[in-house]
């Protein structure tokens, strides 16, 4: 019987991607992965003394809300599927909250460029499948 194995995958790539992101927000403005300034009241100034989005803990909570809303999906591969989707579609919205790196073309950068090509692809097989 065939099974997907991305649907087993689901969670230990959130857990993994939780840990990486707590290791940007632990590592400061020395990564280049913080947040544009803001002056929000959940702004964090990690570092440098300059109050940014905490981006890396917006994405530990969009990870971690994913996981009762993903236990609900099923059918073969639609749980990773809707898991890349939505971290795809996450991943092109909050890039624009980054300074690093620079937009290539557009407003965007490449990994926003390869978020649109992903989603690309997974409409395409969602599409497929209906």
């Amino acid at each position: 019987m065939h099974r997907s194995t991305g649907d087993l995958l689901v969670y230990p790539i959130i857990t993994a991607l939780c840990i990486g992101r707590i290791g940007c927000f632990l590592a400061g403005p020395i990564d280049r992965t913080e947040g544009l300034p803001s002056n929000l009241p959940w702004a964090i100034a990690v570092g440098d003394g300059v109050r940014r989005h905490p981006v890396a803990l917006y994405e530990i909570a969009f990870l971690l809300a994913m996981v009762p809303l993903l236990r609900h999906v099923s059918g073969d591969g639609a749980k990773f599927r809707a898991f890349m989707i939505a971290y795809l579609a996450f991943r092109l919205a909050v890039d624009f909250l980054k300074p690093d790196p620079p937009a290539i073309a557009g407003g965007l950068t490449a990994i926003q460029y390869a978020c649109i090509a992903g989603l690309a692809y997974y409409c395409v097989i969602v599409l497929r499948r209906t």
